[in-house]
């Protein structure tokens, strides 16, 4: 069974839990503050339930993945349980639905929609090329489900 956390829990050393952000009933959202100070986001993942050692399969190849459209994934750990994996990445400045949000008051343009899909399209292309070095060969996204932190 998944540990179940607590907002002020440190469930990595230095690693203050701040504040659950939703995500889902087995990949809670979290925003924590890392031991430097910075904000970072973490999503929790039951590695017992359903398909999850899929998640585990290629982090090491996306944690060296870059691009500016992108959210950058930054680390992840296998906690002490052996059932929870925490993956991290930095906090982006706006999500798009925080700015969906905020639509009612600061309506979204057709020039800035244009340009959340031409960045999000960059970014599906990048990670669907097959330019990225895995296991000595040149490989597409793979199929881990963490392009939802995308």
């Amino acid at each position: 069974m998944q540990t179940v956390f607590m907002v002020g829990d440190e469930p990595v050393d230095g690693y203050k839990l701040e504040e659950k952000l939703g995500g889902y009933a087995f990949y809670p959202l979290w925003r924590v503050r890392a031991p430097d100070g910075t904000g970072k986001l973490w999503k929790e993942i039951d590695l017992v339930v359903g398909n999850a050692a899929v998640e585990t399969r290629t982090l090491g190849l996306l944690v060296q993945l870059r691009h500016p459209n992108l959210n950058t994934l930054t680390n992840f750990w296998q906690l002490d349980d052996g059932n929870t994996l925490v993956i991290e990445t930095d906090i982006p400045l706006m999500t798009l639905r925080e700015r969906l949000e905020q639509s009612q008051s600061n309506p979204l343009t057709v020039q800035e929609i244009q340009q959340h899909i031409a960045e999000a399209a960059e970014g599906l292309d990048f990670l669907n090329s097959p330019c990225h070095e895995f296991q000595g060969q040149k490989v597409a996204r793979p199929s881990s489900g963490l392009e939802a932190l995308a």
